[in-house]
């Protein structure tokens, strides 16, 4: 049955009133709120969840924030509590490019989450909707800047009904290309030798969301990159159990 793509809502953080749709065939009425609310639990419950910004900024947790430049960027802005922050819709393109800084990321997006566990990085999450087609993509980006607020990782984690379209845009811009695993569609980019992006694009049994599920990471080129430890602790598994 063709289902409405569903929207990523960016919610402010109180009086928050319910933003439903309509699927036009069946009648049934879907929560926004409650979609980003269950994809928002879903994440926090992992070790790697981030500290949302308005807590970061005025805690113990901006440790991992001792730059300045972005410590400064993390005080949380005073809005009117009854303001609802509309969605910010972002083509793939201009979600994974290398030019982006903190300061980008802090004024396109009105909810960044920081105090990302990572200690080679300085790491901005933010809750990313492409757009409302079936091809579209809706769910989170992570930006990791070294000390001197270069970008060097991408990190994205969403869903689609179509992942077609970014595909095409990763294989043919950062090089990636297929290689054969099981259960799955693996994309893999390497640099002197060793995996440098990484996208997987899996199948999701939940009815609740579109499709398919994709986890993509892209590092820029430099000395010393790398994956994350997660993702090559997942590759070594797949080769472990013969899936890759």
């Amino acid at each position: 049955m063709h289902r409405t793509l569903l929207l990523l809502g960016i919610i402010a953080a109180a009086a928050i009133t319910p933003i439903v749709i309509a699927n036009t065939k069946s009648g049934e009425r879907i929560s926004l709120l409650d979609r980003f609310k269950n994809f928002a639990t879903a994440n926090s419950t992992d070790k790697s969840a981030p500290t949302n910004v308005a807590q970061s900024a005025n805690s113990s947790s901006t440790a991992l924030f001792s730059d300045p430049t972005i410590a400064a960027l993390l005080k949380p802005p005073v809005q009117p509590k009854s303001k609802v922050v509309e969605p910010v819709v972002t083509p793939i393109p201009d979600l994974l490019r290398f030019d982006i800084t903190p300061n980008f990321v802090m004024q396109r997006w009105p909810r960044v989450s920081g105090g990302l566990p990572d200690l080679k990085y300085q790491g901005l999450r933010v809750p990313i909707m492409t757009g409302t087609s079936s091809y579209d993509i809706y769910g989170s980006a992570s930006y990791f800047f070294n000390r001197s607020h270069q970008l060097e990782r991408i990190g994205l984690h969403g869903y689609t009904d179509d992942p077609e379209p970014l595909i095409q845009f990763v294989t043919n811009t950062y090089r990636l290309r297929e290689y054969a695993a099981t259960g799955q569609r693996l994309f893999l980019a390497y640099f002197k030798g060793q995996p440098l992006s990484v996208l997987r694009v899996q199948r999701t049994n939940n009815t609740d969301k579109p499709a398919m599920q994709v986890l993509l990471e892209i590092n820029a080129p430099v000395e010393g990159a790398s994956l994350s430890e997660e993702h090559l602790k997942y590759l070594t598994s797949l080769r472990e159990a013969n899936l890759l």
